[in-house]
């Protein structure tokens, strides 16, 4: 009986030792800026992270799911110790439900897979980008890292060197030669590049042009070392002119282009056209959407030479 009962004891302690080698590491930073968080009113989140944190926890009743500002930047910060999986949470200003970043669905969400540093923006839904790069062909020395470089800002600076930026180096989880990393990003258009090992000159190809990429929801990307086209994104040369925010959005939906357009339509997810802005100017223009109903709606930006091209944008 002593036997069985050590035994037991020694198998509870090894399955508590694997699940706490399981979980990681995640620190959630919100910019708090033009959120119009008044002096000393506290920052919490809530959702299904489960543990200590709880799951939709009442913002104010578990002090585990308080954000601080230890820099007193405007940019509140937590640390989550949890398994790896899918959450779904939101941010709050001050207890209750009636201080989050918009009423009702959608939740942020995060796919955990190992430790990493998150950047949000109060009341902008930052998207997760996957970027997968077949390396291929590419001369990839046995052990060299592979990084990306670009203009995304946040924790991945703006066009770090590479190598010098952890958050900007690429993984091969299943040993295929086709490295990834996932980013959050606010909506928006990014250029960049990938690299063999530390410094510049590892690049896919030297000088211009950069990689583009227009962030308006979440995306997977899939590119092949060295070939400028991605597969599945950016077949259209509007795609890196154009963008539309917030993401998603409510009473206003702000549309910009750097390029000379026909026309921009906005089509509610029955075909009905409910907005269109002929000759828009360069630059971004606000489109009064109060009227609409929460749903999901097309932006389609229609060129004067050559193909439209269409974003998908949900109101709430």
């Amino acid at each position: 009986m002593k036997k069985t009962l050590l035994i037991c004891f020694m198998l509870l302690t090894v399955v508590g030792i694997s699940n706490a080698l399981a979980d990681v590491q995640v620190i959630l930073n919100v910019d708090m800026h033009g959120s119009g968080l008044t002096a000393g009113q506290p920052v919490y989140f809530a959702g299904n992270f489960g543990g200590v944190y709880g799951s939709w926890d009442a913002p104010g009743t578990n002090a585990n799911n308080e954000l601080t500002d230890a820099n007193n930047d405007s940019v509140y910060s937590v640390t989550l110790t949890i398994p790896t999986g899918t959450y779904q949470f939101k941010f709050f200003k001050g207890a209750g439900w009636d201080g989050g970043e918009w009423t009702g669905d959608p939740n942020r969400h995060i796919d955990v897979v190992g430790d990493f540093n998150t950047n949000y923006h109060w009341a902008i839904f930052d998207a997760q980008v996957i970027m997968n790069v077949d390396m291929h062909g590419s001369g990839l020395a046995a052990g060299e890292p592979v990084y990306f470089a670009g203009n995304f800002g946040g924790i991945y600076g703006s066009w770090n060197t590479p190598g010098d930026n952890l958050n900007n180096q690429l993984t091969d989880p299943n040993n295929d030669s086709i490295y990834s990393v996932t980013l959050i990003l606010a909506p928006g258009v990014y250029a960049y590049k990938f690299f063999k090992g530390a410094g510049w000159g590892g690049g896919e190809w030297a000088g211009d042009p950069n990689r583009g990429i227009n962030v308006v929801n979440d995306t997977t990307a899939n590119f092949l070392w060295g070939v400028l086209i991605p597969a599945g994104i950016g077949e259209s040369p509007l795609a890196n002119k154009v963008s539309v925010y917030p993401v998603p959005f409510n009473n206003t939906l702000n549309v910009m282009t750097s390029a000379d357009l026909n026309s921009i339509s906005l089509t509610s997810a029955n075909g009905l056209q409910v907005a269109r802005i002929e000759s828009p100017v360069i630059g971004t223009t606000a489109v009064n959407t109060s009227a609409f109903a929460a749903g999901m709606y097309f932006v389609t930006f229609n060129p004067k030479s050559g193909k439209s091209y269409t974003v998908k944008v949900m109101k709430y």
